[in-house]
Formats: structure tokens, sequence, C-alpha cells
């Protein structure tokens, strides 16, 4: 099933110049893959260059595999130029831009992928992207940045990164309100807020790797990156519809046609009282079945 960037639950991490993890990435079901040409390959001139010159290959090959395909650039100009140049390309959907520092950062990108796309052949406005805050100037430039261009599909906070800056631990108690605002800045500006209320690095603990992932849900992200294929099927079921809840959100769309044809706007399921806020949640779910479902 593939699906488009604005629906992506999961998207897994693959060095863009690792062949062996790019071959095994097209049997894993994450709904995206992303090449990535920032911190899972090495700081130094020749690497990046030769992560680079892998991306067009290895997004085509992937693409020809049924998988859709974003790629990470890194964040100081000089190798950001090269690598948008290299990654833009109709086999490549999405490109996540990190350390992004406020709304004209983001627009600077946006000229030099106009170009690109033009160069190439393809529609302007192609290229969807994703926008990672990681610093505390950008962080106060949330709603900003958010809203600074049409492309943006998704919005991150990163948490090593900001804390480094910030002087305070990773973990999910020291970041949760911290998420939250990215999450309200995300929504308010109509794009999807992606991540983690927690850290994704413990992919051994699959039990406590999901119970975070549930909480993320909770918070209000719609989807998230892994680091590894183990935790793919527990992002996507979590992020995707699971069956209890699609139950409920389908009695109380039945309930609510039963209501609205006796002039009720508020009725009960389950002891509980349903007004439009839920009826609107339900009907949320019940689109996100028809995406995520198989049957």
């Amino acid at each position: 099933m593939t699906l488009a960037p604005e629906y992506w639950r999961s998207l897994l991490f693959v060095p863009a110049n690792n062949p062996r993890f790019i071959d095994k990435a097209k049997s894993v079901e994450a709904d995206a893959i992303q090449l990535d040409l920032e911190d899972s390959v090495y700081h130094t001139d020749k690497d990046k260059e030769d992560a680079r010159a892998c991306i067009a290959t290895a997004a085509k090959s992937l693409r020809l595999a049924g998988k859709t395909v974003s790629v990470r650039i890194n964040q100081p100009l000089d190798l950001a130029v090269r690598d948008i140049e290299a990654a833009v390309c109709e086999d490549v959907s999405v490109l996540a831009l990190p350390k992004i520092a406020a709304a004209a950062h983001v627009k600077l990108i946006e000229a030099l992928v106009e170009k690109c796309e033009i160069k190439v052949g393809m529609a302007v406005g192609t290229i969807q992207f994703i926008v990672a805050v990681e610093t505390l100037s950008a962080f106060y430039q949330l709603r900003s940045i958010a809203s600074s261009s049409a492309r943006i599909m998704g919005l991150m906070l990163g948490s090593e990164d900001f804390a480094w800056e910030c002087g305070c631990e990773p973990s999910e108690e020291v970041m949760r309100g911290l998420k939250q605002q990215m999450i309200v800045a995300a929504r308010e500006a109509g794009v999807r807020p992606l991540g983690y209320i927690g850290s994704l690095s413990n992919f051994r603990n699959l039990e406590e790797f999901e119970s975070m992932v549930r909480r993320s849900r909770a918070f209000g992200f719609d989807g998230a990156t892994c680091i590894h294929p183990a935790q793919v099927p527990i992002v996507n079921r979590v992020f995707g519809i699971e069956e209890d809840e699609f139950a409920h959100a389908k009695k109380v769309m039945d309930n609510a046609d039963i209501a609205r044809r006796e002039g009720k706007a508020a009725f009960s399921v389950d002891g509980k009282m349903v007004d439009k806020p839920i009826i609107d949640r339900a009907e949320r779910v019940l689109l996100r079945a028809r995406l995520y479902r198989t049957s």
C-alpha cells in the first residue's frame, strides 16, 4: 500500500550510502524510506559526497520496489545545496530539513528546490518538506516556521540537539511540555506533528517502545521516524487504526445518524455523552480506517 506523504505513519531511516540496508528496506512495511545524508553518514567531505552520489540510484530502486522516498539533507548551507541538487528527482517525494533556524531559512531552501524541480522537469511544488526545529532560537519561532511554506507536511522537535542546547536531559519527562507546544504550532499551521513524546533509541525493548508510542499518539503526534525495522509494525499499528478504536467510531457514527433523524445534537454511547467534537473525532477515525485498514 502506497500512501501520500500527508498520511505517512512510519519513516524508516536508512543511510544513503549503505546498499545492504537499502536493499533490506524494500521488504519493510514502512510508509516511507528516509535516505539519510546527515547523522548516519560520517562527517567528512568524501563520505558526504559518496552518500550524495548514491541518492538517485537508491531512490529509484526503492520506488521501483513500491516504496515512497524521503531524503534527509544536512544543515550547513554548503552541504545542503549539494544535497538538494542530488535529491530533487522524480523518485523522491519529500526532503527532511534538519536544524531549521527560521521561516526565512525554509524559504531559502524552497527557492533552491523550485529551481531544481524546473531543471529536472518536475512540476513546481512536487517536493514536500518535513521540518525539524532543534535549537532554542528556532523554538520561539515555531509558529512562523510551521506556516512558512505550503510544501511543509510535517513538523518535528529534535530532542537530542535541542536538549543539548538547553542543557537538559532529552527525557520524556523533561521534553513533554516542549513537544506539546510544537504539536500545537503544527496543528495551527495545518501540518502534521511527527515524532515521539519520548526517545526512540531503545528499540530492543519493544514492549516499552510501544507504550511510549501510544503515549505519543495520545499527545497528538500523527507519525514518526524509525531507526530499526522492528519499530515499524508497532508505529504503523499505533498510528493507524486498531479494532477497538474502529468499532467505537463506527458505533458513534451509527448512533449519530439515528440522533440526527430524531433532531438530537447530543446523545450517549456506552454511558458517555457524545456531541459534535466526539462525532468529528469519530469521522476522522473512519477516514484513517479507510486508509490503513486492509479489511
